[in-house]
């Protein structure tokens, strides 16, 4: 069965409904050397999602008509990271490809995620992600959705990270 909620002109659907050739296309998509430091590649979101428990983990791709234009992964249970309670789902790696980047997609697309995964995880309670503190457009994109920071900056993976939250 297929799963689309749709924003204006992006739609989304679950990776386990993409083909083979739609799964490589996406995975195929770029974002700048900076982007990729903070939040991945398309290739690696894609390995991770199939690599994954299906019960603990949801790949969404975004799309514009045909074509693939970001990813995003949201994980339960022991798949999010130890500070994310067992009543949240934790968001990770939303990235739009390089060449759909300023047209407001990143702000459309997490709307998209918010609504998927409501309907795929009902009883969640919250929403729950981290953004390194020096992605503004990140932190304006979530921020903006009514996400509020859960408390002090904390030292992640590759710098200081905000932890933001938001009711579900």
């Amino acid at each position: 069965m297929e799963h689309q909620y749709e924003k204006s002109d992006l739609r989304v659907q679950s990776l386990a409904e993409l083909s083979g050739a739609q799964l490589a296309a996406l995975a195929s998509l770029q974002v700048a050397r900076d982007q990729e430091e903070l939040g991945g590649t398309f290739e690696a979101s894609v390995n991770e999602w199939q690599a994954a428990d299906a019960d603990q983990i949801l790949g969404l791709a975004f799309y514009l008509g045909p074509n693939p234009v970001g990813i995003v992964l949201l994980k339960r249970f022991a798949l999010s990271p130890s500070w994310v309670p067992d009543e949240a789902i934790s968001l990770h790696g939303l990235k739009i490809g390089k060449e759909f980047q300023g047209r407001g997609l990143g702000r459309k697309a997490f709307g998209l995620a918010i609504d998927a995964a409501k309907a795929h995880w009902p009883s969640a309670k919250q929403l729950i992600l981290a953004v390194d503190a020096g992605n503004e457009p990140a932190l304006a994109v979530y921020q903006g959705a009514g996400m509020r920071d859960s408390g002090p900056v904390y030292k992640g993976r590759i710098g200081y990270e905000h932890r933001l939250e938001m009711e579900l």
